[in-house]
């Protein structure tokens, strides 16, 4: 995925694989540096459909057709691993 700054804070944007289903998706993320640490966070919603999720379920009534999809994501620079003895 690619991050864009935008007017309005960040924007996510790729490719999201489910079952096989490829789709674009694009959705504004919040990014705080605090140090060494970066965290980042967003939500969307996706149609299941479109990962053919549910298919035989057509009637939105019995599974809703929209998913909410959140992230969350801390990274940490310059942190390594120790050495295994």
């Amino acid at each position: 995925a690619d991050i864009i700054a935008d007017a309005s804070g960040h924007t996510a944007v790729g490719t999201l694989t489910i079952k096989d289903q490829s789709q674009p998706v694009s959705f504004p993320i919040t990014i705080t540096v605090d140090g060494n640490v970066a965290t980042a966070e967003g939500s969307t919603e996706l149609n299941r459909m479109g990962f053919n999720i549910g298919a035989s379920q057509q009637d939105e009534g019995t599974l809703g057709f929209t998913v909410g999809v959140s992230i969350a994501l801390t990274a940490a620079r310059g942190t390594q691993p120790a050495p295994a003895s």
